[in-house]
């Protein structure tokens, strides 16, 4: 039975993971002109890593791609370190490049 609950619970986390990346997109490409809770991003970086983020989330919500646990902890380090190129002004390309190794993990 442990596979069946660790499939549902994979499947959970892409989810919210492609859901967390639709967001991040959508409030770049059409921003909301009040404060929130949320952390801003590196709008410079994300608009230029436009194509590799749509690329991940449909890639996520693909049911029919495999996708283990350690590539979605790339994911989620990507989303959550405040350091990083998605929050950080960071050198033209860093978010892109970052995300591309993303894309790596999910091939391995």
């Amino acid at each position: 039975m442990q596979p069946v609950r660790t499939s549902r619970r994979l499947r959970r986390r892409r989810f919210h993971l492609a859901r967390a990346l639709d967001s991040v997109l959508r409030d770049v490409l059409s921003p909301a002109y009040a404060f929130t809770a949320q952390a801003p991003v590196a709008r410079e970086q994300v608009l230029e890593a436009q194509h590799e983020i749509e690329q991940l989330i449909a890639h996520l919500r693909d049911d029919g791609r495999t996708v283990d646990a350690d590539a979605l902890l790339v994911v989620e380090n990507v989303l959550c370190d405040t350091d990083g190129p998605l929050f950080v002004p960071s050198p033209a390309g860093a978010l892109r490049a970052h995300l591309r190794l993303v894309h790596v993990a999910f091939e391995c």
